[in-house]
């Protein structure tokens, strides 16, 4: 785990497993995943197979005294021409307070 700013409140770690509950509410939030590439509501075995996709990515948790608020990252588009695509997804209790914005930089 890491701060990106000493100031911060909000934490960063690899994504793992143990975040698959936190990754199925996100993943089940309409307004939430109306702005991301998932487009259904995913269900557990299908969330646990997109989280499993980003072990090992440069993909993290994002959370802010100690609870996931977040996800952040550069997963690969296309590993064979180097490409990849940055994104983020926070929780909707979240938006408006500059997490996204934190997390960009």
């Amino acid at each position: 785990m890491f701060k990106l700013f000493s100031d911060s409140s909000l934490v960063y770690t690899l994504v793992n497993i143990m975040f698959l509950n936190d990754f199925y509410a996100l993943w089940n939030d309409e307004e939430v995943i109306k702005y991301t590439a998932v487009r259904e509501n995913l269900s557990l075995y299908n969330t646990e197979q997109k989280l499993m996709n980003w072990i090992g990515e440069m993909v993290f948790a994002v959370l802010k005294d100690d609870e996931f608020v977040g996800v952040v990252g550069c997963s690969s588009v296309n590993k064979q021409n180097n490409e990849y695509g940055f994104f983020y997804q926070f929780k909707r209790s979240e938006w408006g307070k500059g997490c996204a914005s934190e997390a960009a930089a």
